[in-house]
């Protein structure tokens, strides 16, 4: 018998979770029983401001055929979301929601929708960029102690959960990456020689321009790697945020010759110009860029924080101690000058993800979660 899923997601970027619930949305309609078929509708939130222009994520659910329904709402917090939320429900009847990071959580849980439905709470782990942020961070205390199960992407995460009340089963489901992600990409127009010369080495890393990200401790390490033996390494900053600035100014202070290219809807090219990828993180949840980087077959660096150790072992990536730029300085000249090394480490990762990280045998799990929810 089919399932009907109503997820809520905010936010319109099609970041790490958004493209995982996306690949998800894909392949459901297609499993086969007694585990599916599952049709998602997509429930989403747009400001006036907003109202138009179609973000990534609506425009990439609709290439795909998942039905999106848009939420009006008047700020950050609307709580006349609240009965728009029960009019949805209504009209879609699903058999399961399932909610995405904080704000989802709590207006599903205002709206009252668990004393109906069976309620999947999925929780990523938390960005602190502001103290307002972190003060959103405490509605979880309230909300997700009623949902009927809540899934996380690493076992790091478990104690927090725990911590914030949450009683029921937790279910740990990690990040996918499709096989084919990183195949038969090629640079295109896009060339190293934009932005180095010859001999010159290029760092890749992608993620939101926030302090929790850490790529000042990049940028320092690079800096100290500008007095050692090195060759000479140019970083390459994908993403964007409130930490444009000073990651900017801090650069041009150290003499670190650094690129930023702000948020881009595809990666891969980037990947595939560029020597080695860092994640300099000082807090993770199964971070959708390491997996990334393991695909692309690109040498890795990165620090031991939230679910890195779920993703990558010591036998695929160089891992240091988070809030170390010496020890990164260190992991990263270590590939530089042991290119046989950095080349076992790609091609063990490369070979792991596309045997762990598959995202039909992911989309099966939480089927099966579905439907033990609804029995």
């Amino acid at each position: 018998m089919p399932l009907r899923v109503l997820a809520f997601i905010e936010g319109d970027s099609v970041s790490g979770p958004a493209r995982n619930l996306l690949e998800f949305c894909r392949i459901a309609p297609t499993l086969e029983p007694p585990l599916g078929p599952v049709h998602v509708t997509l429930a989403t939130f747009r400001r006036p401001a907003q109202a138009s222009s179609m973000g990534d994520l609506v425009s990439s659910a609709e290439a795909q055929h998942t039905p999106v329904s848009i939420i009006s709402e008047r700020s950050a917090i609307d709580f006349s979301t609240v009965a728009k939320i029960r009019a949805l429900c209504s009209w879609v009847q699903p058999d399961i929601v399932q909610t995405h990071a904080v704000k989802s959580n709590l207006l599903v849980w205002l709206a009252g929708l668990p004393r109906t439905y069976p309620w999947l709470a999925w929780h990523h782990g938390y960005a602190r960029p502001t103290a307002k942020q972190e003060f959103y961070n405490q509605f979880d205390r309230l909300s997700l102690r009623n949902a009927r199960r809540v899934a996380t992407v690493t076992t790091a995460f478990v104690p927090e959960l725990r911590r914030a009340g949450v009683t029921s089963p937790i279910e740990i489901i990690r990040n996918a990456i499709p096989p084919e992600w990183a195949c038969g990409v090629t640079p295109g127009e896009l060339s190293r020689d934009t932005w180095v010369k010859a001999g010159t080495k290029l760092v890749l890393a992608v993620g939101r321009l926030s302090k929790e990200k850490a790529h000042a401790d990049l940028v320092e390490a690079l800096a100290l790697l500008r007095r050692s033996e090195a060759p000479p390494l140019h970083l390459l900053l994908i993403g964007e945020g409130p930490e444009r600035r000073n990651l900017t100014a801090l650069a041009a202070a150290r003499g670190v010759p650094m690129t930023l290219t702000g948020q881009l809807p595809d990666v891969r090219p980037y990947y595939s110009i560029s020597d080695y990828f860092v994640l300099p993180s000082h807090s993770e949840g199964s971070p959708n860029v390491l997996i990334e980087a393991m695909a692309a077959g690109i040498p890795i660096v990165s620090t031991r924080v939230g679910g890195v150790e779920d993703a990558v072992t010591f036998e695929q990536a160089l891992l240091v101690p988070a809030a170390r730029p010496d020890l990164l300085a260190e992991g990263l000249l270590h590939l530089v000058t042991h290119p046989e090394v950095a080349a076992r480490l790609s091609q063990a990762a490369q070979t792991r993800v596309r045997t762990d990280f598959l995202p039909l045998a992911r989309a099966q799990r939480i089927a099966m979660l579905y439907r033990s929810m609804c029995a």
